[in-house]
């Protein structure tokens, strides 16, 4: 659903040892865990005043009537004693790391769904007097907050952390094309409160700057450096201060592996391995015992039929609802296209959909009749290519709403991977045709992601998470995220417009060669030249 994108000037996120800091990992993660804490306290008991018309709300004021204050803090540290619990038990003051925060925003979901069924319970049980309305009404505000403010710390801690490098400090051993990952990975997880201080690799000559990613994706990307060698990974773990080994599989050999797992253990750091990325995926696998000997099969990804039933029920009133509330938005799109430039107001072009099936995606038009159809991205919004009113279609993501009629048709879902063209899903491999096993969607996780510049099969990774783990409350997660992204991007760019700045040429960072689709339908033989000539084009 997001048309634009945002390019980065390349830096450097080698991390010099703290200054000052003079904390250990166990009291840092102490004080992240206290914070955490802090937050959701301070953000439910919010929810629960509003709920309760302690603040005085003109909607919610009505509604209920005001509970004393004695009764009202027994509520509230009953409610958050249970929160709290749930909180620690779906790990959510942990540090683990997935993509866009999303399983952090589900196990919320969950977590605050489990205690408020308690919570009423034993109001229920102890014939405790209260305000139906009021209690509901606190806890649908509590949620709505506690989720907001656990995204916004996500981003403060983000920027803190990569500022001042705090947070568990950690060594990646090789830096070939899953090392680079890595690091790209912990930069864009938010919540993880994790640094990287360098590679360690025995090829790559020394003090040189690693550029992450790869393939388009490289071009405009950050960077690390090259600290040291293997053999003197003890010492460089003391000198810069490490918390924590990640090893890179595929570029370090199992003989290696055995003498880092001694090693770590010896001098008291963390370790992990980073597998080769296959399908299946290693969270996809189960462990078996036969007979004291461990054997891994993997869970095929085969929703049941009442899921699949529940997702299209999802799509259609979704994609149904979406279109009644967006209705003046498309008539008043269409009419300004139709009056402000000539040629078609909607652009259409075959695409690949689920098990390969084509279909013809629609969108508005954003970009010159006489535009080239199948030329690259415009670099940014100054483009001339793009109409005047492109701009602001392409800004907000309005540009891609006629595609909920191709969700209620069927053909799409409203979250899942983007449909790509007939000519690069020729070229797929076995592991990439995997991602056409579901729908396509407007929105995804590929499309929230910083690396959307590039193109959708050189970052399978997100799409086969997005396989792996897909359920309704992921999907219900992954709109919101999208809500989020969509304003944070349109306060990035008035805020840019506003100062008078090229969002690209501010950020000092390359274009990026993301193929266009926007700029009008071209003939199949237009389609197979342009692709033959060269393969990165969409």
């Amino acid at each position: 659903m997001l048309s634009a994108f945002r390019i980065r000037p390349a830096r450097d996120y080698s991390s010099p040892p703290p200054q000052g800091l003079g904390a250990s990992p166990g009291r840092r993660a102490g004080v992240r865990i206290a914070e955490r804490v802090l937050v959701d306290a301070a953000s439910s008991l919010v929810g629960f005043a509003v709920g309760h018309s302690l603040i005085p709300w003109p909607i919610i004021r009505p509604v209920v009537e005001p509970v004393p204050p004695g009764h009202f803090a027994a509520l509230f540290a009953l409610f958050f004693l249970l929160l709290l619990t749930a909180f620690w038990r779906h790990g959510l003051y942990g540090t683990r790391a997935s993509v866009l925060n999303l399983w952090e925003m589900s196990q919320t979901v969950k977590a605050f769904f489990i205690s408020s069924a308690f919570y009423l319970a034993l109001l229920f049980l102890l014939n405790i007097p209260g305000d139906r309305a009021a209690v509901l009404l606190s806890l649908a505000g509590s949620i709505a907050l506690t989720v907001l403010s656990r995204r916004v710390v996500a981003c403060v801690s983000r920027t803190r952390r990569l500022r001042q490098g705090t947070g568990r400090r950690v060594l990646v051993v090789g830096c070939g094309e899953m090392g680079r990952l890595v690091v790209k990975k912990i930069l864009d997880a938010h919540h993880t409160d994790r640094t990287v201080v360098g590679f360690v690799d025995d090829t790559s000559p020394m003090a040189t700057y690693v550029p992450l990613g790869n393939g388009a994706t490289a071009r405009t990307m950050d960077r690390c450096r090259v600290v040291g060698r293997t053999k003197d990974i003890e010492t460089i773990v003391g000198d810069l201060d490490v918390d924590e080994l990640l090893i890179d599989e595929t570029t370090v050999g199992a003989e290696a592996v055995d003498e880092m797992f001694e090693l770590t253990r010896r001098i008291d750091v963390a370790v992990g391995i980073v597998p080769r990325f296959a399908d299946p995926g290693v969270d996809r696998l189960c462990l078996e015992d036969l007979g004291a000997l461990p054997v891994l099969r993997p869970h095929p990804p085969t929703p049941r039929r009442a899921y699949r039933a529940a997702k299209r029920i999802f799509d259609l009133c979704g994609s149904l609802a979406l279109l009644v509330l967006t209705a003046p938005l498309l008539i008043l799109a269409y009419l300004a296209l139709r009056m402000g430039s000539r040629g078609p107001v909607i652009f259409h072009q075959e695409r690949i959909g689920q098990n390969g099936k084509p279909f013809r995606i629609y969108k508005f038009r954003t970009m010159d009749l006489d535009a080239a159809p199948y030329d690259y991205s415009p670099a940014s919004d100054h483009d001339p290519r793009i109409t005047r009113l492109g701009r602001i279609l392409r800004t907000s993501g309005f540009d891609e709403l006629p595609q909920l009629l191709n969700v209620f048709r069927g053909e799409m879902s409203l979250v899942g991977p983007r449909p790509e063209m007939a000519f690069i899903v020729d070229t797929y491999t076995e592991l990439q045709r995997r991602r056409l096993e579901v729908k396509p969607g407007i929105t995804g996780v590929w499309q929230l992601s910083p690396d959307r510049h590039a193109q959708i099969h050189e970052n399978i990774e997100y799409d086969f998470y997005y396989i792996h783990h897909r359920s309704l409350l992921l999907d219900a997660m992954i709109l919101v995220e999208t809500v989020f992204a969509t304003l944070g991007m349109l306060f990035r760019r008035i805020r840019q417009r506003w100062r008078g700045q090229d969002p690209i040429r501010a950020a000092g960072g390359a274009p990026s060669l993301v193929p266009s689709v926007g700029a009008g339908a071209g003939s199949r033989a237009v389609e197979e030249r342009l692709a033959a000539s060269d393969p990165r084009r969409e």
